[in-house]
């Protein structure tokens, strides 16, 4: 009989152990948002992505050309002229002054002082629309886009080269340049690029998925980093990429609207610990913790409900309709957080959380 209580009580503490350290059990609520305002746009035009460069300085772009700027943390918004009415996907800035624009057919405008011209690159070095761009600093950045589209440049963005891969892949979405050496790119059906060489070699990465991932993040060291996509998939490395990890399941199930159909920017962190993404019908997802723990309340209660996976809460936009919510930017500040979304209809959302 003692035999077999022992037997029992180690299986029993066994099972816990592995249980606990799979789900990485925290017995703290989650804090949350201080809720989420709309801002008021002065466009109808969809807005695809959104950067501010401080609490107060920020450009929003869309369709037709559109680019607003803000110079009060978003409770007004002006247009700035763009000097086009081709869509614009991704916008990027280094200071107050210098800063990029991409979109359709290979377009790439720039600016030097803050947004008030707008000129064309003297060569984009593609003629394929591009949906993301990211800058290591004010002379090095990349833009990436359809049918495998990579274009980099070394002069602020005046001139753009292609950066041949050896591959043709069909689409391209989202980049993030941690320095001038180490660069990801994610894609369609699960594809992760990476180059240690500033992009004059590129190799893929075993990212576990076949669902499209339209957004890739380093936020504070080369070896930890988020990517998220279509069905709400999100995943998680701490080995530079070399391996990838499930944080978030997508699964077409989801469809029913309780959680995303898509990250349609993928996820974006300021640190370690705090994360969102935005998708379709004004679902917005976040994390604290890095998205890693599951959250319990003082009555053992898991707290994370139809969340989307341990440590990441599903938020949705209140406005009627909830319309879909392409990007989305955060900035860190003096114990707070200050975060925007953007989307369809000209759709800006504005929040705070306490850190």
């Amino acid at each position: 009989m003692k035999l077999w209580a022992v037997i029992s009580l180690s299986l029993i503490l066994g099972i816990t152990i592995l249980s606990c350290s799979k789900k990485r059990v925290i017995n703290t609520p989650l804090p949350s948002t201080q809720g989420w305002t709309p801002q008021q746009s002065p466009t109808d035009n969809t807005l695809y992505g959104v950067n501010f460069i401080d609490l107060n300085n920020g450009w929003a772009v869309g369709e037709k050309g559109t680019i607003l700027h803000t110079t009060d943390g978003g409770a007004n918004w002006s247009y700035q002229t763009s000097n086009t009415t081709d869509d614009l996907k991704d916008v990027k800035f280094v200071n107050s002054h210098l800063g990029w624009v991409i979109g359709y057919h290979g377009l790439i405008r720039l600016t030097t002082d803050g947004g008030t011209t707008w000129n064309p690159a003297n060569s984009t070095g593609t003629d394929e629309t591009l949906w993301g761009c990211s800058f290591s600093d004010s002379l090095n950045g990349w833009a990436v886009g359809e049918h495998g589209a990579i274009v980099h440049t070394t002069d602020a963005g005046s001139t753009w080269v292609a950066q041949g891969i050896g591959v043709t892949y069909e689409w391209l979405k989202g980049v993030f340049a941690y320095d001038s050496l180490r660069i990801w790119i994610c894609g369609k059906e699960g594809l992760i690029l990476k180059t240690t060489d500033g992009g004059r070699n590129w190799v893929e990465e075993q990212s576990g998925t076949t669902m499209n991932l339209n957004g890739i993040i380093f936020p504070e060291s080369p070896l930890e980093g988020w990517t998220g996509g279509k069905y709400g998939e999100i995943l998680h490395t701490t080995d530079g990429g070399e391996t990838w990890e499930k944080q978030v399941e997508g699964g077409a199930d989801w469809h029913d609207g309780t959680v995303l159909e898509c990250l349609k920017g993928g996820v974006y962190f300021v640190d370690n610990l705090h994360g969102w993404g935005v998708g379709k019908w004004g679902r917005i997802v976040s994390t604290l913790d890095g998205g890693t723990f599951i959250h319990y309340d003082d009555k053992g209660r898991s707290t994370y409900g139809d969340y989307p996976g341990p440590g990441w809460v599903v938020e949705v936009d209140r406005g009627s309709p909830q319309y879909d919510l392409w990007g989305f930017y955060a900035i860190k500040n003096l114990g707070q957080l200050c975060v925007w979304a953007v989307g369809a209809h000209g759709r800006i959302l504005f929040s705070r959380v306490a850190q």
